[in-house]
This record gives C-alpha cells, sequence and structure tokens, in this order.
C-alpha cells in the first residue's frame, strides 16, 4: 500500500445539523489512538490496520463458504441427491475460459490478440516477452481501450485479450480474464444475493439518486413503520453512506483512524478497502477519506455503522444484516416512495452526485470513490444536476481526498486525453487521404 500525503480540500458546504435520537447500542465511536501515533498535524494518516483487515477477511471468506455450502445443500435437496453428487457450478472465468477453447475461431483471436500485445509493448515501450506481461496490467491497458471503441470492437478486442491472456503462465490470468468480461459493472459476491432478494423489481432499473424529501422522509418515519433493532442500523447506514460513498459490501473492511494534535482537536480518516480492487478496476488496495470536517451527528453514525459491521463480520453474519437492513429500507420506500425504486446502493449514487457539485474536480470525485477512472462515475452513477447542493436540499458533508490517491486518477486521465488527441489525429489524417484519393480519381473536367 502506497503511503498517502495531505489531503485535496474541497470547498466547504453550507451544513445544518441532523439530528438523530441516540442510538440503542453503546459505542466506543472513536477509541482513543495509541501513544506511538504521531502528533504533528500534517502527517499522513498510518492506513488501515492489516492484522485488523486480515482477521476481518478471513471471517468474510468463512461467511461465504458458510453460504456457498448452504446453496450447494439446498441444490442437491431440490435435485433429490446428496452434496457430494452436485458439481460446483462454473465460475464465470471458467466459464469463458471454456467458450474460448471451443470455438472454432480461436485460431484468429490468438493472431488478434498477439497484435495487441504487439501495441502494449510498442506504446509501452517494453521489451519483453509474451511470458514475461503481466495479465493483470496489459488487462488494465486494454480497458483504458474501452472509451474509444464501438460497442461490437470491443467485444472482439475482449475477446482477443482474453485468448492470448489464457496462453500467459501466470498466477494472475483469471483474474485479469475477469477484468475484461465484468467490465467494471459486477457487484461483490455477498452483496449480490441480497440484491435479488423477492422484494427488489429485477424489471424497474434501480435508482441513481435518492431525493432529499425522500431521504429525510425514511428517517424520521422508520420508528412508525417498524420496531425492529434494524431501525437503527438503516438509520445509521442512510447516513453513512450519503456521506461516504460506501458501497453496502465494502463498510465490512472499513476503518477508522484517529489521531490527537496539539491544538486539542483530532484528525479523522476513513480507511476503505476497495471492493474492486482484486480485479485490478479500483484505485489501488484502499482508499482514504479525511472527515475530520464532518458534524458530529454524522461522525457518530459512521462510527457505529463501522463498529456493527466488524461484529457482524466477526460473527458470520454481515450478509445476513445487510439483507435485514436492505429489507427495512424496501419496505419503508414501499409505504413512503411506491414509485421509487431505491436500495442501499442508491445511496452511494447520491453522494457522487453531491460530490460533483460540491467539488467540481471529476479526478477528486474518482479518488473519493475508489475509481481509477473517470468514465465510470460519468456512466454508471448518478448525475450532477441529483445533487442536494442548492435550494431547500438535505444538508451533507464534503470528505476531502488524499493527494497520493488523487495523483494515479490524473495519470490515467492524462493518459486517456492523449489517446483521444492521437486517435483525433489519426481519424483527421485518414480524411485527408480520402479527400486526396477521391481528388486523383474523379475524372478531370471535358475541355
Amino acid at each position: 500500500m502506497t503511503e498517502p500525503s495531505s489531503p485535496v480540500r474541497p470547498p466547504a458546504v453550507p451544513c445544518a445539523n441532523m439530528s438523530k435520537p441516540p442510538a440503542a447500542e453503546p459505542f466506543d465511536v472513536f477509541p482513543e489512538p495509541g501513544a506511538a501515533a504521531p502528533l504533528t498535524p500534517d502527517a499522513p494518516p498510518a492506513g488501515p490496520n492489516p492484522s485488523r483487515i486480515r482477521t476481518l477477511d478471513e471471517a468474510i471468506a468463512r461467511e461465504f463458504e458458510a453460504s456457498q455450502r448452504a446453496r450447494r445443500n439446498r441444490k442437491a435437496a431440490k435435485a433429490g441427491k446428496t452434496p457430494d453428487e452436485t458439481e460446483e457450478d462454473e465460475t464465470e472465468e471458467e466459464r469463458m475460459a471454456r467458450l474460448l477453447q471451443e470455438t472454432e475461431t480461436q485460431g484468429q483471436y490468438l493472431r488478434r490478440g498477439r497484435q495487441l500485445v504487439d501495441r502494449y509493448r510498442r506504446e509501452r515501450r517494453l521489451q519483453v516477452s509474451l511470458e514475461d506481461l503481466d495479465p493483470m496490467v496489459f488487462a488494465g491497458w486494454m480497458s483504458e481501450l474501452r472509451p474509444g471503441l464501438r460497442k461490437s470492437a470491443w467485444r472482439t478486442y475482449r475477446q482477443a485479450g482474453a485468448a492470448i491472456i489464457l496462453t500467459i503462465p501466470h498466477d494472475s490470468g483469471p483474474d485479469a480474464v475477469a477484468l475484461l468480461y465484468t467490465d467494471g459493472r459486477r457487484l461483490l459476491e455477498e452483496a449480490r444475493s441480497t440484491y435479488r432478494r423477492g422484494q427488489v423489481k429485477e424489471s424497474k432499473p434501480r435508482a441513481k439518486r435518492i431525493r432529499a424529501k425522500h431521504f429525510k422522509e425514511i428517517r424520521e418515519s422508520l420508528g412508525q413503520i417498524s420496531r425492529a433493532q434494524a431501525v437503527d442500523w438503516l438509520d445509521d447506514w442512510m447516513v453513512a453512506g450519503v456521506n461516504t460513498g460506501l458501497r453496502p459490501g465494502e463498510w465490512a473492511l472499513a476503518h477508522i483512524e484517529t489521531r490527537r494534535v496539539p491544538d486539542g482537536g483530532r484528525r479523522i480518516w476513513l480507511h476503505v478497502v476497495n471492493a474492486k480492487a482484486t480485479h485490478g478496476r479500483g484505485n489501488g488496495e484502499y482508499r482514504t477519506l479525511d472527515i475530520s470536517d464532518f458534524r458530529d451527528s454524522t461522525l457518530e453514525a459512521i462510527g457505529r455503522q463501522v463498529q456493527r459491521a466488524h461484529k457482524w463480520t466477526l460473527e458470520g453474519k454481515f450478509a445476513q444484516r445487510q439483507a435485514d437492513v436492505a429489507d427495512l429500507f424496501y419496505h419503508a420506500c414501499s409505504i413512503l416512495c411506491p414509485k421509487e425504486n431505491y436500495s442501499l446502493y442508491s445511496l452511494r449514487h447520491q453522494f457522487i452526485a453531491n460530490m460533483k457539485s460540491a467539488t467540481g474536480d471529476a479526478a477528486v470525485v474518482a479518488t473519493l470513490c475508489g475509481h481509477i477512472s473517470i468514465e465510470t462515475q460519468i456512466e454508471h452513477y448518478g448525475k450532477k444536476r441529483s445533487s442536494w447542493l442548492g435550494g431547500v436540499k438535505e444538508p451533507f458533508d464534503v470528505p476531502h481526498a488524499l493527494a497520493d490517491q488523487v495523483a494515479p486518477v490524473q495519470a490515467h486521465m492524462a493518459e486517456l486525453e492523449k489517446r483521444q488527441v492521437l486517435k483525433a489525429k489519426q481519424e483527421l489524417a485518414d480524411l485527408k487521404k480520402k479527400a486526396e484519393k477521391a481528388s486523383e480519381d474523379s475524372p478531370s473536367p471535358a475541355r
């Protein structure tokens, strides 16, 4: 993990108090920092606690394995077989690999894949053999080509890239193929099952924002709608989610770091392990949000959300608790705003829309969201016009990105812009050649 540095601070947003009744559960929201913690105000944060993250990650793996066993048992019972008699479902990567191996055009894909590798080495000025290429880096380079290609052309590039990657003897080959085929739109496995529960209308697109009046009305009415313990959970999840933009599944590994400073104040950072970093789609292994300037009510909600998420994860119940919160959210929405199709992911969409209007910097917004490319937020997330900024809107807090984490996004943007300029010049040159050829081929006028 690279060590982040000083934060990039966007313009402040006017805030009002977003009060809520105290939670029934006692929480030590921000534990005192250790004695060895530096007191320099501008010192960079230390980052996530590796041992804590490892423990939580192992708990997530155990929970996922348990859910898979339960799924296989249900499948076996439905088929009238024992679990040992049922075969494992193919993973997406294995299915794509099998299809590539069976296709009659495999040879053509391999030839096209070698051409892509030659282009990659030429553009990156690499003098390495095919066997020494890193498949994930090559797949990341290919993903940079996607915005400038038609969908049909990208499908051909993707198949050719996957075909050549499968010939490279490297452990990250399956992940690189997955990167090409998921196109940055696949949710976490543990979160995906939650969104497919019965109350979600799959035929209706999920809302890419949540209206301020609905957000406020849902929070104010939760106590009257339900007496379940999930009422407090959902209220904190809504406040924390709309002010930090975390994907629902990312709370399980979120980590708060605090530091006292000489003037009596404190610095507070929220470290988030990027959910899509495993497939090369995130901006590094983790992102850090400086939330030192957040309102106390928001900080308390985030603190409770992180501690609950850790508790649920260690107990092997995170997916179930997330489902409980999502079910209550859908139930409240069906009563208060039935025409909308809000989900917990709508909070992330609204966060991005708010940050677009508050910062005006695409690279900063991408960094806060864990994206390496700004195309993701442009194509798939909330629009700036949906922001709560201005007028009679619900107040929100603005986290600050760290300069060292913004830099890779800016470099990616510069590389993409350079590629687009070269492409435009090439197209202009081709048009000139066609015009000259047409002029030469045209018959000369009769005398």
